[in-house]
């Protein structure tokens, strides 16, 4: 920027204001102008405000020009730097959102953000499902797209684009799976034969069904969040895998659940136990690195029952207490579930809004009527 004061071949006084601006994200993209103030515009001030004037008229040219240059590669930078900064989602969730966009977008990760149309997206969709890809996968993928165009747009990356072109595609529809569960019975068997055989993992198994905690969650459990007095066990922790490190739950909040006379056993067993520790259960091997669902599926397999992953307990405790008759809304605050939708899919497979619904159903013949009614009407031949 700079603002010259001069005089012309006739001796008058003007200013000559020039500036410039350069893309910060596309080096190439640079826009100059200049103005020159004569008669009773030729003042310093004058001269200052119009600097000011074409500094923004250059740099709205700017932001226009990166909006058409713009490729979707350097968007997605944008995006992953702007949620590393923000920390809007973990450094993990980050990184798999970059991956997964630089892997599946490959074909359009270098043409210009406004050039890419629903039918560039449909067709990453489509072989998305070629390939096998879950719905659900290809459903969060949608939504990763989404994102990142829409917050392009609102940072004014995207000046001549106005809508995400993922918007208003429709996946197949979806066929809702029955989640694995174990009845009651399967349950009871299950736990009876870790303890018979005092498998290292029956108290941690035996506190997932009784408490319906993550995996993460019963990892992280500490002596201090057990309150026996009033029999409450607090949730306020959870172990990240991939970070090796303890953070909030899931929710971000803690919640706790009440002790039972069959936990309280548990945990007594385990506070007389485990004296070198602050955490409540044992650290077993491998259970940090994730091995918790291989090693029950393995025990399941061995005692002839359904093979099911960790997290199914969790799902045995919602589904108990349902066929129990316990409200939703408690074992949704129990549990830390937020999505109604979540536990309509356990209240569907418990069949507790059902039971007994058909019971005052007669429409049978009375079976007092015995073979004179028969007779009373003969099969046709």
């Amino acid at each position: 920027m700079a603002i010259t004061k001069k005089k012309d071949k006739n001796n008058k006084t003007y200013y000559l204001v020039r500036v410039q601006a350069r893309s910060r994200l596309q080096k190439h993209v640079r826009v100059q102008k200049q103005s020159k103030l004569l008669g009773k515009d030729a003042t310093e001030r004058k001269a200052l405000k119009r600097e000011k004037e074409l500094m923004y008229m250059c740099l709205e040219e700017v932001r226009r020009k990166e909006g058409a240059d713009l490729k979707f590669r350097e968007l997605i930078d944008l995006w992953y730097n702007n949620r590393l900064r923000e920390k809007i989602v973990t450094r993990e969730t980050a990184m798999d959102y970059h991956r997964a966009l630089e892997k599946w977008c490959y074909s359009i990760l270098d043409q210009p953000c406004n050039s890419i149309t629903p039918s560039d997206v449909k067709s990453i969709l489509g072989w998305q499902k070629d390939e096998g890809i879950s719905r659900g996968f290809r459903r969060k993928f949608k939504s990763m797209i989404n994102n990142v165009f829409n917050w392009g747009i609102q940072e004014g990356y995207l000046q001549s684009t106005k809508i995400s072109p993922a918007i208003g595609i429709q996946l197949e529809r979806k066929e809702e799976s029955k989640p694995e569960i174990l009845t009651l019975e399967q349950t009871r068997k299950f736990l009876t034969a870790a303890k018979t055989i005092a498998h290292p993992w029956y108290p941690v198994w035996a506190m997932a069904v009784l408490t319906g905690a993550r995996n993460g969650e019963l990892y992280a459990l500490q002596k201090e969040d057990v309150d026996l007095e009033n029999n409450r066990l607090f949730i306020s922790r959870s172990y990240n895998n991939r970070r090796r490190e303890i953070k909030s739950t899931k929710g971000g909040y803690y919640r706790s659940v009440p002790i039972n006379q069959e936990l309280k056993s548990i945990i007594l067993e385990l506070l007389a136990t485990n004296l070198d520790s602050d955490f409540l259960l044992p650290r077993l091997p491998g259970w940090n690195k994730g091995n918790q669902a291989k090693t029950l599926r393995t025990f399941l397999i061995s005692t002839g029952l359904p093979s099911v992953k960790f997290h199914t307990l969790r799902a045995c405790f919602a589904t108990l207490l349902l066929q129990q008759g316990k409200a939703p809304a408690v074992i949704m605050k129990i549990c830390g579930w937020q999505d109604l939708k979540t536990m309509e899919r356990y209240i569907r497979l418990a069949g507790v809004d059902e039971a007994g619904a058909t019971d005052s159903l007669s429409v049978l013949p009375d079976k007092s009527l015995g073979s004179d009614f028969c007779l009373a009407f003969p099969s046709q031949r």
